[in-house]
């Protein structure tokens, strides 16, 4: 972009932003506002939207938001607590005015000082907010917030407005002048009341919406940007219809990270000889290759660096997947490209998958918006089969991708040959977590050790977690999970824990538990429920109806056994006879067994679906509301006479 051009916008950009204030700015409340104690549309909410507007200008680079919210409840104060992202280097808060409104009509305005804060860094793009709270809020207090961002003129991006929150908008606008040079553009939506869609007038587009219902969450429901009302505003360069999109996209990505993995030889393709050597089967050589790209620094996943720390260590960039290698360190997609480029050394064919995510919104493929795409993974026929491999998350098994990425859909990106394919799903039996515990009891005191054993990608999101913690703050996790799962009252001592930074082994932990009021001892009649790790716990679906449908992140299975060691002077009198339902996506099972001196008790819960309709909401709540009792039930013990 010229100079001349650069400064005329920025010139159009000061005049628009000067204009808007005089246009829109904080004004005072009615005297129905001040009285309001509730809304009718959602008796009993904490708060509401009186007001939302947005307004954004893309061609002179400036957005603005004006929201009052009325309060309630003590509690929705948080609504106080303001954070304003920007860019550094691409976007700033431009102008910012903010006031607390009592019932009374007095006003204290934000005269406090303002806080910058990071919130995310990737790939040396840094996000801050601007933070703030605004000042004395009571029930009855209606706030106000008006701010300006503005962006640099080279700078356009797409816009996402979510238009629904957890308390109910009474009135919210969308006004929006697009950019109209060079780029096309198109809005996607969801959620939004019938016949309400974005309306060209003139040379902007504006949205007006009424009374729009808080979004209720629930426990096990699809990540809330699937299910909230939401409008976006797409810009993309070239083809538009999806198709001969997503072709074209594929093969200029395929282009770049061709060039970056290069043809087999050098330092790469020594390696690969090196550690392949004498290996015979497609696992052996495969996994050696991988844990090798597993060694190298992953820039992704470390802790945010001050621009001092990043100044002394001076990183280069990798312009291939040679310099990865050579320097030791490399971002997640540097990462699975150098596997990809020691796959080939090795003679397999290997390829990158650009796949999308799930754990935010779910991909379409009628969408032409590339950042859909966000993840690299790579893909290897081996036995003439395609496998799919992670190497560019930290800890991820061997032949195990982290969940967000299964699923899904991605380009597996191969010159002349770019398709679509889909990256398989985990089953149950790829995310096992074991849990084990063996027990006495000691005067009114069930006691002993427990073991738990993480396995596949349920040991991948406990490393992951926990990747950048010391060793002090990883055992008070470890002991505060399994705290959360006994008993209240237990005490937990973790004993040993680990390996946590290996991408193979199960991730074990061993600890020594008190549980005082794990069930009753009064008179000659003991009463314990053994299921420790669920006895306490709630059931998620004990709602009589349901919003939203059931959604797990990932398949998976939980086994239990809990043994009980009998003191003498204890009988057993009677056990339960267990439990078994199988809805096939949802398995449930316990079992109990005796011996002369102890109990046995095993537990199983297999879920075996990401996805349940919400219409089947009936059969799920009946069975969880039956694997809720069957963890409650006791083991009767008759305690000798002294």
């Amino acid at each position: 972009m010229s100079q001349l051009r650069r400064f005329t916008c920025v010139v159009l950009t000061l005049l628009s932003l000067s204009a808007f204030a005089k246009e829109q700015f904080l004004h005072d409340a009615t005297p129905e506002e001040l009285a309001m104690k509730s809304v009718e549309m959602a008796p009993g909410a904490q708060a509401v939207v009186l007001q939302w507007d947005h307004r954004q200008d893309d061609f002179t680079n400036w957005e603005s938001e004006y929201v009052r919210i009325k309060i309630f409840d003590r509690a929705a104060a948080k609504y106080g607590d303001i954070e304003l992202p920007f860019a550094p280097g691409y976007s700033w808060i431009k102008t910012l005015e903010a006031r607390t409104i009592h019932p009374d009509g007095s006003v204290v305005p934000f005269t406090g000082k303002t806080f910058d804060k990071l919130i995310v860094k990737a790939s040396g793009i840094k996000v801050m907010a601007r933070t703030f709270s605004l000042p004395d809020i009571q029930p009855g207090s209606i706030l106000e917030l008006y701010y300006v961002r503005a962006w640099n003129p080279d700078h356009l991006a797409s816009s996402h407005w979510v238009v629904q929150r957890e308390i109910p908008v009474l009135k919210e606008t969308i006004w929006l002048r697009p950019y109209t040079k060079v780029y096309s553009s198109f809005f996607t939506y969801q959620g939004l009341p019938a016949g309400k869609l974005p309306t060209k007038v003139g040379d902007h587009f504006e949205l007006a919406l009424e009374n729009l219902p808080a979004y209720d969450e629930e426990p096990y429901s699809p990540p809330a940007m699937m299910d909230k009302a939401r409008v976006d505003f797409l810009y993309t360069e070239g083809e538009t219809e999806p198709a001969k999109y997503w072709k074209k996209t594929g093969d200029d990505w395929t282009d770049v990270i061709e060039d970056f993995i290069g043809k087999p030889k050098g330092s790469i393709k020594t390696e690969a000889t090196t550690l392949t050597n004498g290996l015979t089967s497609d696992d052996e050589k495969l996994k050696k290759l991988y844990e090798r790209a597993q060694k190298i620094r992953n820039l992704s996943y470390e802790p945010d660096k001050t621009e001092k720390e990043e100044s002394r260590e001076k990183l280069r960039d990798n312009r291939n997947a040679d310099d990865v290698l050579s320097n030791g360190y490399g971002w997640r997609s540097e990462i699975t490209r150098l596997f990809v480029a020691l796959a080939r050394s090795a003679g397999y064919t290997a390829n990158v998958v650009r796949s999308a995510t799930r754990d935010d919104l779910m991909f379409s493929e009628k969408i032409p918006d590339s950042s859909q795409l966000d993840t690299e993974l790579a893909v290897v026929n081996a036995g003439g089969k395609d496998r799919f491999f992670d190497p560019g998350t930290p800890f991820a098994p061997f032949g195990i991708v982290t969940w967000q990425v299964t699923g899904v859909p991605g380009l597996k990106l191969v010159k002349k040959q770019t398709a679509f394919v889909e990256v398989p799903h985990l089953t149950a039996a790829d995310a096992v977590l074991s849990r084990k515990a063996d027990l006495k009891i000691d005067g009114d005191v069930v006691k002993g050790s427990v073991k738990i054993t993480y396995n596949g990608e349920r040991a991948l999101v406990r490393r992951v977690s926990g990747r950048n913690d010391d060793e002090a703050k990883n055992k008070k996790t470890m002991e505060d999970d399994i705290k959360s799962w006994l008993p209240e009252g237990s005490t937990v001592t973790l004993k040993s824990f680990g390996p946590l930074k290996s991408f193979d082994d199960p991730l074990v932990a061993d600890f020594d538990v008190e549980m005082p009021n794990l069930g009753s001892f009064a008179g000659s009649r003991v009463l314990l429920p053994l299921s420790i790790f669920s006895e306490s716990a709630k059931n998620p679906f004990s709602a009589s109806d349901r919003k939203h449908d059931l959604y797990w992140d990932y398949e998976r299975q939980t086994e239990d056994e809990v043994v009980l060691h009998l003191p003498d002077g204890y009988n057993i009198e009677a056990l339960p006879q267990g439990t078994s339902s199988n809805l096939q996506a949802l398995i449930f099972k316990t079992t109990w067994s005796k011996d002369e001196h102890s109990v046995t008790f095993k537990r199983l819960l297999q879920v075996n679906t990401l996805s349940i309709e919400r219409n089947y909401y009936p059969q799920i709540r009946s069975f969880y509301k039956r694997a809720t009792a069957a963890d409650q039930e006791n083991v009767v013990l008759k305690k000798a006479a002294k």
